[in-house]
């Protein structure tokens, strides 16, 4: 049976795959300083804890792949796919991310700071905690995710979508925003500031939530006030 095809993101640009019969699948594998892995496929590999810099990844398809604890600072993954894989309290600092989808996967307290990301899809993905300092965001869409108190401080988001997302007390302070959609999202707590506010596209019924954590008081006024 034909896997169902994935759904296509408005303004993403979806991973380049090289043709299914190319991948070389491998059951074994260590992540090394400078390595490359190209056309690869990935299936319950435990990675857990292991360190390694500036890596190159690309075209590969990885699947129920542990990467709890695992730092990959400097590096470029380009062209990939991930599903079901835990990157619970990963470190990618500094790294350029770049046309990859993420499916079902865990990623609570996972480290981007001053990553660089761009064409990328997280679909049903658990991001509670996850730090994304002065990182670059571009045409990233967040599908159905739960991000609880995730951060953003002093990040640049541009063409951005949270959609159906759980953003209960993220941190947007001192972020650059720009075309940042967050309709159908959960937002009670989230942290923003005013001058942030033309970036953002919102609902009406998130308008009142945002005005109220911006410390303003809305009272309808009364007959005997007038």
């Amino acid at each position: 049976m034909a896997r169902p095809r994935r759904k296509r993101y408005q303004g993403i640009t979806p991973p380049q795959h090289c043709p299914a019969n190319e991948l070389k699948s491998v059951t074994e594998l260590r992540l090394n300083d400078n390595g490359t892995y190209a056309q690869l496929s990935m299936q319950q590999l435990n990675f857990s804890q292991q360190r390694a810099k500036d890596i190159f990844m690309e075209q590969s398809i990885v699947r129920q792949c542990q990467f709890d604890h695992v730092v990959l600072q400097q590096s470029q993954l380009v062209d990939s796919s991930f599903e079901q894989c835990d990157l619970s309290h990963a470190n990618w600092e500094k790294s350029h991310l770049e046309r990859l989808e993420w499916h079902n996967s865990r990623l609570g307290g996972m480290k981007f700071v001053e990553a660089q990301a761009e064409h990328i899809v997280f679909n049903i993905c658990q991001l509670d905690y996850s730090v994304w300092w002065s990182a670059r965001l571009e045409h990233i869409h967040f599908v159905d995710c739960r991000m609880l108190e995730s951060t953003f401080e002093s990040a640049k988001l541009s063409d951005v979508c949270f959609r159906n997302c759980d953003l209960s007390r993220a941190n947007f302070r001192n972020a650059t925003l720009s075309n940042v959609d967050i309709r159908g999202s959960q937002i009670a707590g989230m942290q923003l500031e005013p001058k942030q506010l033309q970036g953002l596209i919102i609902e009406p019924r998130q308008a009142l939530e945002i005005v109220q954590s911006l410390g303003l008081t809305i009272r309808e006024l009364a007959i005997e006030e007038d």
